[in-house]
């Protein structure tokens, strides 16, 4: 029944139409490879996710494919908060050898976003000035929910619903709503200093606009120091609009 299992969690998982989608169906191919090896699908070991992934290679699959595969693993992890396995060093090898040997020419693609290069770019943010606290909630809310740049940036609070879960954004408009009914995507809470929820929440307390309305992120504003005399101990001041106003 770990299949079973593995599809009941992830179907707690909401994001953009096709990503779940595509996430949905990298999670099936993974739990029929496992099952029909006799491992386990959730938790899984890394050694058996690297060699899952080699065999995707061994059947031609693009690198592209290989990492949508490992990312949808990664994810099925996280919401099941359990040791996410395609961290290891002999997943990350293994992956890397894949890309070396790829046949496909890379000249002309486009390096996408994936969970590791967050990672790294959100250790550079220095979180100690509000600004850092704020880009941070950015990035994460945005890689999580895979909302647009403009849908991020014009998000709103009244938009925003927090529990013991997780968080639920709402949109009344998007592109990729066809039916023009609305979208809800919901990100659940994490256990690691690059859960979204927590990064949300830490913005929030730190512009105090946990009891606000409006815009989410918002323009940080510091008087600049007297150029004679030393800085005076001004807080930042949070703008009301958004960063996509004047």
């Amino acid at each position: 029944m770990t299949a079973e299992r593995a599809s009941k969690t992830y179907s707690r998982a909401a994001g953009a139409v096709n990503t779940r989608r595509t996430y949905r169906s990298a999670v099936r191919s993974w739990c029929a490879w496992a099952a029909g090896h006799g491992l386990p699908a959730l938790p899984a070991r890394s050694e058996d996710v690297a060699a899952y992934l080699a065999d995707l290679a061994l059947q031609k699959k693009r690198p592209a494919t290989v990492d949508l595969h490992r990312a949808a693993l990664r994810y099925l992890h996280h919401i099941a908060q359990v040791p996410v396995p395609t961290s290891y060093a002999l997943v990350s090898e293994t992956v890397a050898g894949i890309r070396r040997t790829s046949t496909g020419s890379t000249s002309r693609q486009v390096k996408r976003p994936t969970w590791d290069l967050l990672g790294e770019v959100i250790e550079r943010i220095d979180t100690s000035e509000l600004v850092g606290v704020r880009d941070k909630a950015i990035l994460l809310l945005g890689f999580a929910s895979a909302l647009r740049r403009s849908e991020v940036a014009a998000l709103c609070l009244e938009n925003v619903a927090l529990d013991d879960d997780g968080m639920r954004i709402r949109l009344d408009r998007s592109k990729g709503d066809r039916t023009s009914q609305g979208v809800e995507v919901a990100i659940p809470r994490g256990i690691t200093a690059l859960c979204p929820v927590r990064a949300y929440e830490a913005w929030l307390q730190k512009a105090k606009l946990a009891d606000a309305k409006g815009p989410v992120f918002r323009r940080v504003w510091l008087p600049p120091a007297a150029e004679t005399a030393p800085p005076l101990p001004c807080p930042p001041w949070v703008q009301r609009r958004c960063l996509t106003g004047p």
